[in-house]
């Protein structure tokens, strides 16, 4: 588990660094596409994350971080339905996607440093 949180955590950066860099030298389109290739890449990870069980027990950070994206989720299906009732959620996503993305891998690095260890470990 601590290997595959470490891999997340360092992809996640490693993307978000990467379609800052490519927006800054290319074409500021980029950032459209990196909301696509972060977001997907968090969100399979948090699928992995529930399917395993690992920190979503009820109440915690995590947990109310997946059901907050299942709610988006949900709520961006009813596009199927009413194209028009995507529109305010996508500009709402146009700002707060990025900091969602800080506070996925905040969230990882919090397991990592501190829920990860072991008692033995934090008196050393």
């Amino acid at each position: 588990m601590k290997k595959f949180k470490i891999i997340d955590f360092w992809v996640s950066v490693g993307l978000m660094i990467a379609i800052v860099v490519l927006c800054l030298a290319k074409d500021i389109y980029f950032i459209i596409v990196g909301y696509f290739i972060v977001g997907g890449w968090q969100i399979l990870s948090m699928f992995i994350h529930f399917v395993k069980k690992w920190f979503t027990q009820r109440g915690t950070k995590r947990n109310n971080y997946h059901f907050t994206i299942l709610l988006i989720l949900l709520y961006s299906s009813m596009g199927l339905i009413d194209k028009e009732a995507l529109f305010p959620l996508f500009i709402i996503l146009l700002f707060t996607a990025p900091f969602q993305a800080i506070f996925y891998c905040w969230l990882c690095w919090n397991e990592i440093t501190v829920k990860m260890k072991r008692p033995l470990s934090i008196l050393k």
